[in-house]
C-alpha cells in the first residue's frame, strides 16, 4: 500500500520532534529545589560546627572536607539544571529554521514558544517568530515581536532585515529604508541586504538610482545565482519604467527565460514586457505563471493586473 504525501509528512514530523529535548517538569524542578535547599541548610550547619569545634579536632577536618563537597554539589547542580536547557534552545533554532523552510508553521511556532519559555532573552527566537508571522500575513504582531527582539539585542541585524521586509509589505518605505541602511552599515557586502535595497529603490520609483546601485554591486550579486537572477528581474523592471529599450533587451537576454525559475519575480517580468509592449515575452510569462501556479505567492491587486493583461493579450490575437 502506497502512503499518501500527508502521511509521509506526518511521519517525517514525528522523526523531527523525537530529537527535541523534553522540558524539565514542574515536579522535577520542585524536587531539585528541595534538594538544593537541604544541601544549603547542611552547608550552613556544617559551617557553624566548623566554627564551634576546636582547631585541632579531627572532626573539624572531616566537616571541612564534607562542607566543601556539599558546596561543590550545589554549584554543579545549579549549573547542570540550566546548561542542557540553553543547549536545547541553540539546537531548536536550527530546527525552527528547517521547519520555516518546509512551511511547517504550526510546528515551528510550538518550538519557538517552548524555547522562549526556556530563554526569553534570545533575540534570534524573536527574529524567527517575526519571520513566521510575516509568512502568515500577521504584520502587526510580527512588528511587535521583531521590535521586542531588538530590545533584547540591538546588534541583531537579521531583525532589522526582517523589519525592512515587513515595512516593504506594509508600504512603509521610509521605515523599510531606515532598517535596511542599518543592516548595510554593518554588513555592507551582504547580498540579501543589497537586494533588499534594490527593491526599496523600486518601491520609491528611483529606477535610475536602482540601476546604478546594481552596477556598483554587480560583483557581489554574481556570487549568488539566485540573488543575481532576482536582481536582474528588478533591473529589467526599472529599464521598462524608464522606457530604456536597449537596457531592457540586454538584461532580458542575460536572464534567459528558457531557464527562468524565479516564481516571485515572474510578475515583474510580465509587467516589464507589458510596459515595453513585448508581446512574445508577455505570452511566455503568462504561460509560466499559469503552469507554475505563481498566483499563490501574489497579492490580490497583482492577480487582478495579470488577469487584465491576459484579457488584453488574448483579445489582441
Amino acid at each position: 500500500m502506497i502512503k499518501s504525501n500527508s502521511q509521509d509528512q506526518k511521519s517525517n514530523n514525528r522523526i523531527i520532534f523525537d530529537y527535541i529535548p523534553e522540558k524539565i517538569t514542574f515536579r522535577a524542578r520542585y524536587s531539585f529545589g528541595i534538594t538544593i535547599f537541604l544541601l544549603i541548610t547542611s552547608s550552613i550547619a556544617l559551617s557553624i560546627l566548623n566554627i564551634i569545634l576546636p582547631q585541632d579536632s579531627i572532626l573539624k577536618i572531616i566537616i571541612t572536607d564534607l562542607n566543601t563537597a556539599v558546596v561543590i554539589s550545589i554549584i554543579i547542580g545549579l549549573i547542570f539544571i540550566k546548561i542542557p536547557e540553553y543547549f536545547s534552545v541553540s539546537r531548536n533554532i536550527k530546527l525552527i529554521e528547517f521547519l520555516l523552510k518546509i512551511k511547517e508553521f504550526k510546528n515551528a511556532e510550538e518550538v519557538i514558544i517552548d524555547s522562549l519559555k526556556i530563554n526569553p532573552t534570545k533575540s534570534g527566537l524573536y527574529n524567527l517568530y517575526g519571520r513566521l508571522l510575516i509568512e502568515n500575513n500577521k504584520f502587526d504582531l510580527a512588528e511587535k515581536v521583531l521590535l521586542k527582539g531588538l530590545q533584547k539585542n540591538k546588534k541583531n541585524y537579521r531583525i532589522n532585515y526582517n523589519l525592512a521586509s515587513l515595512y516593504i509589505l506594509n508600504k512603509n518605505i521610509n521605515e523599510a529604508e531606515k532598517n535596511n541602511m542599518l543592516v548595510l552599515k554593518k554588513l555592507k557586502n551582504d547580498p540579501k541586504a543589497l537586494l533588499q535595497r534594490i527593491l526599496i529603490l523600486i518601491k520609491k520609483g528611483s529606477y535610475k538610482d536602482m540601476i546604478i546601485f546594481f552596477n556598483e554591486n554587480c560583483n557581489i550579486f554574481k556570487k549568488n545565482d539566485i540573488i543575481l537572477e532576482e536582481a536582474i528581474c528588478y533591473v529589467i523592471f526599472g529599464a521598462a519604467n524608464l522606457n530604456d529599450n536597449n537596457l531592457y533587451k540586454e538584461f532580458l537576454k542575460i536572464l534567459n527565460l528558457e531557464e527562468f525559475k524565479r516564481k516571485i519575480n515572474s510578475y515583474h517580468i510580465l509587467i516589464s514586457s507589458y510596459i515595453m509592449k513585448d508581446r512574445l515575452t508577455i505570452k511566455k510569462m503568462i504561460e509560466y505563471i499559469d503552469n507554475f501556479k505563481v498566483y499563490d505567492s501574489l497579492m490580490l491587486d497583482q492577480i487582478n493586473i495579470i488577469n487584465k493583461i491576459k484579457k488584453e493579450n488574448y483579445n489582441n490575437k
